[in-house]
């Protein structure tokens, strides 16, 4: 089974629906964090074959982990934005990464430069580079809308006379 066939099971839709806590006030900075960081980030722009490094890409999809956890930890009462996050590591980017990992090999130990161990290697890692960023796009989007709703919905609320 191709890897793009058996994503296809784990494929991420807008239309699907997932049981989340609703959003709260709490859930718009780290919300926002994390759309900044999917936006600007390689995760959700094309990587041109001839422009970029693959290893740089694999870093920065990498880098995901450390931020999301960073934001979750310091928002512990942001339940929406801590289950898309959760959702956004374990059941997205954690699988690719994984078999990223066994595909690369240290180059320099101490300033913990890696890279592909071969051309094929590299070739397959664009592929599901691809592949990933159409899935990270949704999250884009999710982690915009519970931004820009949990912004609103504080906005909504009266105010002490």
């Amino acid at each position: 089974m191709r890897i793009s066939q058996h994503f296809q099971l784990f494929r991420f839709s807008r239309n699907r629906r997932l049981s989340r806590p609703l959003p709260l006030p709490a859930d718009a900075a780290p919300a926002h964090a994390t759309w900044v960081e999917l936006a600007t980030r390689i995760t959700t722009q094309n990587l041109h074959y001839r422009a970029g490094e693959e290893e740089t890409a694999a870093k920065s999809v990498y880098g995901l982990f450390a931020k999301a956890r960073e934001l979750m930890a310091s928002n512990p009462s942001a339940a929406a934005f801590n289950a898309l996050s959760l959702e956004l590591l374990n059941k997205c980017v954690r699988p690719y990464t994984a078999r990223w990992h066994g595909r690369m090999t240290w180059r320099d130990t101490k300033n913990e430069e890696v890279h592909f161990k071969s051309e094929v290697y590299r070739r397959k890692f664009r592929e599901e580079l691809k592949e990933l960023q159409e899935q990270l796009r949704y999250f884009e989007d999710a982690y915009h809308s519970l931004a820009t709703v949990s912004r609103s919905s504080d906005a909504s609320r009266p105010t002490a006379p």
